[in-house]
């Protein structure tokens, strides 16, 4: 059952876990999330062969794609990597040529990882940029042991080093400080911290603590159109008219102030979009 969850697109084992309560399987019948990862750890040795890659052959990998000659705009390349045999450590920074030119339009870095891409769990880092229609242009990406400020930091300062003078005013992600504290390190305290909106609609959905479903929607839509603000003066007497109408809600109220609105790090729900438009526009 679980291989034609697989074949059918579903390869993550949290996700095949909720296929299977979605499907009325006896709770005492599901696998654990481990015993799913290591079968179809299994199952794609059967379909793909083995996966795996000692450091040293990783190194070997990086020395022979970086800095390849006679190159299309379109073929990818590392282009920079640190292996360490002694320490089990790594990162790989690849893109292409034409996705490096993404960087050149725009002033707004988007930054996020995942954990679901690479086979043995390593995080796959990604930066890109996004348009005024919405669109997600990738810049480059990175793999590593782990996503701390020092992996990020290499990895800003690779795309530094390949698009020289290159300086974002803005860095969309989600609250990770290791995020931001490896952007500043490489390009400085003279940039705009925005929150990504998925990752802040999650967060503050958890902390509504509305039963009525009714009045939650309500709520929360309010909350959708006050991060829908061009400008920072219109968002302030938003804000200011959504604490009037939800004064019961003062637990809520106060987590905004401190996560989201007086924030030290972030401009929060303030994203500035005037700016952003402009700068795009141009």
């Amino acid at each position: 059952m679980i291989k034609r969850y697989y074949n059918l697109g579903t390869t993550g084992a949290l996700n095949i876990i909720y296929s299977l309560r979605d499907d009325k399987i006896d709770q005492e019948l599901i696998p654990t999330q481990k015993q799913i990862y290591n079968y179809l750890g299994e199952l794609r040795r059967d379909l793909f062969g083995n996966s795996g890659m000692t450091y040293s052959e990783l190194k070997n990998w990086c020395e022979t794609n970086i800095y390849k000659l006679f190159l299309t705009e379109h073929d990818g390349y590392v282009l920079d990597y640190e292996v360490s045999i002694t320490e089990k450590n790594f990162r790989v920074v690849l893109s292409t040529n034409r996705l490096l030119e993404n960087a050149k339009k725009r002033d707004l870095l988007v930054v996020d990882a995942t954990y679901k891409i690479i086979f043995q769990g390593f995080p796959l880092m990604i930066v890109g940029t996004t348009d005024y229609q919405k669109h997600f242009h990738p810049i480059a990406i990175a793999i590593c042991v782990s996503e701390n400020e020092f992996d990020y930091e290499f990895f800003f300062r690779v795309i530094l080093k390949k698009i020289p003078n290159y300086s974002p005013k803005y860095l969309l992600a989600d609250g990770a400080d290791s995020m931001t504290n490896g952007f500043k390190s490489v390009f400085g305290d003279n940039f705009k911290r925005i929150m990504c909106w998925a990752h802040a609609e999650r967060a503050m959905d958890k902390k509504t603590k509305i039963d009525d479903v009714k009045t939650k929607k309500l709520f929360m839509s309010d909350l959708h159109t006050l991060q829908l603000s061009y400008n920072q003066s219109k968002f302030d007497v938003g804000y200011q008219l959504f604490k009037k109408k939800w004064p019961y809600y003062k637990e809520f109220l106060e987590y905004c102030d401190k996560e989201w609105i007086n924030s030290k790090n972030l401009v929060g729900l303030k994203v500035m979009l005037q700016d952003i438009q402009a700068q795009i526009m141009h």
